[in-house]
């Protein structure tokens, strides 16, 4: 087993995988589970000389060395919704067609970020949609109610 300051230190790792209570050494981030990071680094000026004038201090560049988790970070493509259709009353919303003008697609999601209590910033991103991204709402839209209109 070596230790955190010989890792860094001696073997110039920067990420390692924890199995039980060891750390082994990983050649790229996406197999590792900490990143290594100096907590206290070794310089002159925290050493004193010693009787012969010498300066005497530990090898290496860091004296202490911590393992930090490392946080998975999902990158989400489309705006989450959830499920929020009450059951009897979709018979009300509009139709939706692949085919029809863009204006129009957009007046439906409009009915259905409404009528789903979806966050203010559903409505103003429908500004901006082209063809794909509302037809990429509206699937995700039903995808989240689980009811399929028409």
């Amino acid at each position: 087993m070596a230790s955190l300051i010989h890792l860094f230190n001696v073997e110039h790792v920067d990420f390692v995988r924890k199995n039980g209570d060891d750390y082994d050494p990983v050649e790229w981030p996406k197999f590792a589970t900490h990143s290594l990071r100096p907590t206290r680094w070794n310089t002159d000026k925290e050493h004193k000389p010693n009787s012969r004038g010498k300066l005497v201090k530990p090898d290496g560049y860091a004296l202490s060395v911590c393992a930090e988790p490392m946080k998975i970070r999902f990158h989400r493509t489309t705006l989450k919704v959830k499920r929020r259709f009450p059951d009897g009353k979709t018979a009300a919303a509009p139709v939706y067609k692949k085919a029809a003008p863009v204006e129009s697609k957009r007046s439906v999601l409009a009915f259905l970020v409404d009528y789903m209590g979806a966050p203010a910033k559903f409505r103003r991103l429908l500004r901006r949609f082209n063809d794909a991204d509302c037809d990429k709402l509206y699937n995700n839209l039903i995808r989240a109610s689980r009811i399929k209109f028409n």
